[in-house]
């Protein structure tokens, strides 16, 4: 008979008769083909910026025949173009090389010997977004320590850590006559203290910083005041190519001048 479907399976009860008598046999009947589509709703969880998981529920009927695997698809809002993104085993997929910023809707159908079910479609978009931000900005950063060759910089840290731990910080400069800003440092752990380099003597500069977690870097803090790189403390030198054999009669008066090179700011 056409038109056969699933519902038809079971046992039947066969029966003969004639003007001999009568026979009856049970006969069992399996109906075999595709299966229903996945159950819905679907579901997301661990939503990333480059990756999220999908859930869906077992189809109602395998089609007689157990289900081997899943397929998904999903198609970037407005692209209006579905493209193959895996093949599951269970009742979930992780999807990846999601773009940022980008809704994506997904769906999914069932395979078994017999053939594909039609596609459950998620009614949802999702936005490939972190679930964290990046952190705010640090405070103004102050001068702790210096030589000539470095500023050991302090501040205070972020008010909102963006919902993510801070991991890093990261130090900037610019001349004080320039605006473009430099990397010039980082701690490489949440620790509100950091030195700065790739400074030279007699040169100012300005500092600011950046808060860094696993949402990114986050906006720079206030720049510091104006900082004079120069050096802490630097004993006297005596230029002794300057100096010349003196010959003085006894009983004269001696004085000449010593040219001492560099100086520090303390010290001398």
């Amino acid at each position: 008979s056409s038109g056969i479907n699933a519902e038809y399976t079971g046992t039947y009860t066969l029966k003969a008769k004639n003007k001999n008598g009568r026979d009856e046999a049970d006969l069992n009947v399996l109906c075999v083909g595709p299966p229903d589509k996945p159950q819905g709703p679907m579901k997301y969880e661990d939503i990333y910026a480059d990756r999220v998981t999908i859930h869906w529920k077992v189809p109602k009927d395998d089609g007689g025949s157990p289900i081997t695997h899943y397929i998904i698809e999903k198609m970037e809002v407005g692209s209006e173009q579905w493209i193959p993104s895996g093949k599951a085993f269970d009742l979930k997929i992780t999807i990846e090389s999601l773009e940022e910023g980008h809704e994506y809707m997904f769906k999914v159908k069932a395979v078994n010997a017999e053939g594909e079910s039609e596609y459950l479609e998620s009614g949802d978009t999702v936005l490939a977004k972190n679930p964290y931000d990046p952190p705010g900005p640090p405070g103004k950063p102050t001068c702790a320590d210096y030589d000539h060759d470095f500023f050991d910089l302090k501040w205070a840290e972020p008010s909102r850590d963006g919902g993510s731990k801070i991991f890093n910080y990261i130090i900037e400069k610019r001349l004080s006559n320039e605006d473009i800003w430099l990397k010039c440092g980082e701690t490489k752990q949440k620790y509100e203290r950091g030195k700065a380099t790739g400074v030279e003597v007699g040169l100012t500069y300005n500092f600011r910083i950046r808060a860094e977690n696993l949402g990114g870097v986050g906006p720079p803090g206030p720049e510091s005041d104006n900082l004079k790189c120069r050096y802490k403390a630097l004993k006297p030198r005596i230029d002794r190519k300057s100096l010349r054999e003196i010959t003085i009669r006894v009983g004269e008066s001696l004085s000449f001048d010593v040219s001492r090179g560099r100086q520090g700011t303390q010290g001398i």
